[in-house]
C-alpha cells in the first residue's frame, strides 16, 4: 500500500482476483485473474522481461506472506498494437497505447 497513492492495506480475501507479478524477486505489478491459467495486466509490466524471469502470486493479501505460492509464467501475450510510450502533441506527457497483456 505504501507504493500506491492513497493505498490501504487489504484484508485476506478482500480482492480474490488480485495477482502479484514478480520480476525475479521483485514485486513489480498487479494483475487480475481472468481464468485458471491467465492473468490480465498492463503490457508495460512485462516490458522487455523474459518469461523465465517472471512469476505470479495469487491468493494472499500480503505478497510477503510465507505461505504464498509463486508460479512461473509460461507465455506473454501483449496487445499486438501495444506502443510503449507516445508523446502527446510534443508535450512532456506520455501515454502508453493498448497497454494490456495476458500472462499465461
Amino acid at each position: 500500500a505504501e507504493s500506491i497513492i492513497n493505498g490501504r492495506i487489504a484484508c485476506q480475501g478482500q480482492f480474490p482476483y488480485m495477482a502479484a507479478i514478480w520480476f525475479r524477486n521483485i514485486d513489480i505489478c498487479g494483475g487480475s485473474i481472468i481464468s485458471e491459467k491467465h492473468i490480465l495486466t498492463a503490457a508495460h509490466c512485462i516490458g522487455m522481461m523474459k518469461e523465465t524471469d517472471c512469476s505470479v502470486t495469487v491468493g494472499v493479501a500480503n505478497v510477503n506472506n510465507p505461505s504464498r505460492i509463486r508460479v512461473r509464467c509460461r507465455n506473454f501475450h501483449p496487445h499486438p498494437n501495444y506502443k510503449r510510450l507516445m508523446n502527446l502533441d510534443n508535450q512532456s506527457n506520455r501515454l502508453a497505447v493498448n497497454d494490456i497483456a495476458i500472462i499465461e
